[in-house]
Formats: C-alpha cells, structure tokens, sequence
C-alpha cells in the first residue's frame, strides 16, 4: 500500500515540483494550501496575493492528477504568527516570522492536520535535507547552498522530523526550473516571493503601528555616552545596522547598534556594530547536547555569511563566543549553529557585546 504524504502547496515553483517528485517516486499525494491571511483593510494586498496562490496550486494539482484541499488556519496564524511578529517590534527587537511560521503553523498545525487526513508524512518545498544517521534524524544543509533553508527549521525535534519529507534537498534551484519546465508544470515561470507574505506592499514598521500604534514607542536618538540626537519616529521604524533614513546630522556615518525598550535608539559608528559574544534564549539542541570543546559555524541570519564559533553553557545559560565579529547582531533574530554539513541546534538572540 502507497504511503500518503500531505504536501504542503503554496501554488509556487518549489512546492509543484515537490508534488511532482513525490508522485514520481510512488507516494500517494494531497497538495494542502492554507489559508492564513486574515480578513481586514490592512491585509487586502495579501489576500489578492493568496487568491492568485490558491488558483495556481489548484492548476497544478489538476495537472499531476492528485487532490487539493484548503485548510482555513486565518485563526492560529494571527493569534501566534502576526502577534509575536508585532509584540516583538514593540520590544525594540527584529523578529523572524517565517522561523515562528515553520514551527507553530507549517511543523506544528498543519502536522496536525496531516495526520487529521490519514497522511503517513507531511512534505514541503523547503530547501533542505532530513537524514536518518545512527538512529537519529539529522537536518542538513540543501545541494544548492544558496537557496538552503535550514535556518528556519533548526528547531525541529526529532519527533517532528520522522514523519517529515523534503524532496528538494538533492537539487538546485535551477534543477527544479528545469524540471518545472520540462514537465511543463502550468507555473514553471512563476518568480518567487521574498516578502513577509502578511505585510505586502508595506515596511514591517508601518505594518506594526497600523496594526498596533501603542507599541511605537516614542525617543530619542542617543550615543554610547547619552548624547541626545533628538527624537526618533518610533522604535519600531527602525532595526539594528540599519544607516539611511535617520536624519540625523552627525558629521560622521551612524548606524542604530541597539534599539531599547524604553523607546530610546542608540547610535554608534560602524564599530559598534561589531559584537563577539551572543546570548542566546529558547536553545534547541537537534540531537542532543553538543561537544562544547569543538567549534561550530554560526549563522546569525539566513544567508551564506558564518562565523567560527564556540558554545558556552554557563550559570544555566547558553552563548555563543565568535572566533571573529559579528556585524550587526539583530536582537530577536535566531542565531543557527552547524557542524561539518548538519544543524547543532540554536535559539533566539536575545543580547549582543
């Protein structure tokens, strides 16, 4: 008997493709599309955005011959995703969505849902590979190192992880186009999206003081000695190395190295963007707790950029001390540690010196 493998299907390039190599391979497929944007004036452009997701994924099932449901999770979303994301500004902090999105909706109710349809796996088009290695699943890098996604799931546990697949792990993002293509796949040209998907057409400040004004706290603009520079338009306007759009006339180039919860904004030269010790929160550790002797490569956020580092576990807290600095620590973003080709683990950045 086929085993059945709820897909994630978001009617992008990536996901059709997964639909396509999980029927090739003899999985019996749904595509799932969730609908997660919630009613309202401030999130009309993403509706659209959804609207257009919706017909394509539907398109693309109807082409591979497999069936397709739409699961209504508007509620979770909103009350988890959109209100951490919001909350977290109004902290002085620069939250990470998409890692809150993979854990509590993409890994957490929508594995709830697969199992809900009598699914054996639920499947995703994220760039990433999931290896069962001495008796442990291990999350590792993609092929296409580029377009690998492991930062966002590096909080997965192994409960999560053996009944999740990842069928794109072994390409390229130019392999699956050409796969698109040549199966002619009804959206093979459809480019990606790259937005925060509930804040389209708007910065991630004007996004938090629509949804909630209380949370832009008002300040000033200071230097690492109290200086004022005056006052600033709101902290949630602004996240940390940011350098354009601070009018502020200083005679040499400053940059936002911490954003305060008071309301004040500190600014410093491009040096004091520079940190080698980071404390991290929520540590999640894959498979166990690591070598703490050994050095690891840390991402502090999603890209190709890494830093040596070491893991240190003191008076109940865990940090990170970096072999070089790091530029522009983002408080509330995640920091993600890896071995040779695999995810250690990680947590939530929560201060930087």
């Amino acid at each position: 008997m086929k085993k059945h493998v709820i897909l994630g299907l978001s009617g992008g390039v990536d996901s059709s493709v997964a639909a396509y190599l999980l029927k090739k391979q003899g999985y019996e497929v749904t595509g799932l599309t969730m609908r997660l944007i919630p009613k309202g004036e401030l999130f009309k452009n993403s509706e659209k955005v959804f609207q257009n997701a919706v017909i394509d994924a539907k398109r693309v099932a109807d082409y591979l011959g497999i069936p397709h449901v739409i699961v209504d999770m508007r509620e979770i979303f909103e009350n988890t995703v959109i209100e951490y994301f919001v909350q977290e500004y109004g902290r002085g902090r620069t939250p990470n969505p998409c890692i809150f999105c993979n854990k509590n909706i993409k890994f957490g109710a929508l594995l709830a849902e697969t199992k809900k349809l009598g699914g054996d796996y639920l499947a995703t088009g994220h760039y990433a590979k999931n290896v069962f290695v001495n008796g442990k699943y291990v999350l590792q890098r993609a092929k296409d190192q580029k377009k690998d996604q492991t930062y966002f799931l590096y909080h997965l546990p192994q409960e999560v992880l053996s009944k999740v697949l990842f069928p794109l792990g072994d390409y390229t993002k130019n392999e699956i186009r050409e796969i698109a293509e040549a199966k002619g796949l009804p959206n093979h040209s459809r480019s990606d999206s790259e937005e925060i998907c509930f804040v389209q057409k708007l910065s991630a400040g004007d996004f938090v003081e629509c949804r909630n004004p209380e949370l832009n706290k008002n300040g000033v603009f200071k230097n690492p000695e109290g200086q004022s520079y005056g006052t600033h338009k709101g902290i949630v306007h602004y996240t940390v190395g940011q350098r354009r759009g601070l009018g502020v006339a200083a005679g040499i180039p400053l940059y936002v190295t911490e954003i305060m919860e008071s309301g004040d904004i500190l600014l410093d030269t491009e040096k004091g963007l520079l940190k080698y010790h980071i404390l991290l929160d929520n540590v999640i550790f894959s498979n166990g707790e690591p070598d703490f002797s050994k050095e690891y490569r840390v991402k502090i956020r999603h890209g190709l950029t890494e830093y040596p580092a070491k893991i240190i576990q003191e008076n109940g807290e865990i940090s990170l001390l970096l072999s070089q600095p790091a530029r522009g620590v983002a408080i509330g973003q995640s920091a993600v540690i890896y071995g040779e080709n695999s995810v250690i683990g990680g947590g939530i950045m929560i201060k930087a010196w």
